[in-house]
């Protein structure tokens, strides 16, 4: 899991890339990646905004859910296309 910056810190970098930055100057800049960067000018473009979304509370993994620990012992030994017919 990534680390979460502030809405304060989002907001900085963004404003600075609308006013002319590059994405490499505010890489370096603000030490942040340039993935992150993307990720950010993406929320912002879906959502209108670049709040830190909340983490799902309750939400198994794969490896909680009894029907998927059925399918794996079910299909341990089963290749991608046996798996596909099941």
């Amino acid at each position: 899991m990534g680390k979460s910056y502030s809405v304060d810190l989002r907001l900085r970098v963004l404003s600075a890339l609308d006013g002319g930055l590059s994405k490499m100057q505010a890489h370096k800049t603000f030490t942040i990646s340039r993935s992150t960067i993307d990720d950010w000018l993406a929320l912002r473009k879906e959502t209108g905004h670049v709040q830190v979304l909340p983490k799902r509370a309750g939400k198994k993994g794969l490896h909680e859910h009894e029907a998927f620990e059925g399918f794996v012992v079910r299909h341990q030994h089963s290749t991608l296309e046996q798996m596909r017919g099941a």
